[in-house]
């Protein structure tokens, strides 16, 4: 999983992104409200992690929070991988797939709802 998280900090965007991004940034350092559904565990944590950690800008810290996530849900299919296959080679192999699939990596990058998602389910 280290090697996730330095190729997602390598290629994480820096600041604000496109898209979402910038609104649920705001809307989780500030407490708001973003757009429908509303997001609030993302904005909860969002806000917690952005306060907690006061390096950066705030939409570097959501980035990062974004990254985070994808790594841990990659450690969830790794743990789950293993577990059923008890083979550490394919669990890793399952876990790197999941961790380098396009649009995976693209939305660990910058602060978007999916990696959570993702971890959750």
């Amino acid at each position: 999983m280290a090697v996730t998280f330095a190729v997602y900090l390598a290629t994480m965007a820096p600041d604000l992104y496109s898209l979402d991004s910038p609104e649920l940034a705001a809307a989780a350092h500030s407490l708001g409200i973003a757009h429908a559904p509303g997001y609030p565990l993302y904005t909860l944590s969002g806000w917690l992690f952005s306060h907690a950690f006061p390096v950066s800008t705030v939409a570097f810290r959501m980035n990062l929070l974004s990254a985070i996530w994808g790594v841990a849900a990659c450690g969830v299919v790794y743990a789950l991988a293993y577990r059923f296959t008890a083979r550490p080679l394919v669990a890793a192999a399952g876990a790197m797939a999941l961790a380098f699939s396009y649009y995976f990596w693209l939305d660990a990058l910058y602060a978007e709802v999916y990696t959570l998602d993702a971890l959750l389910f």
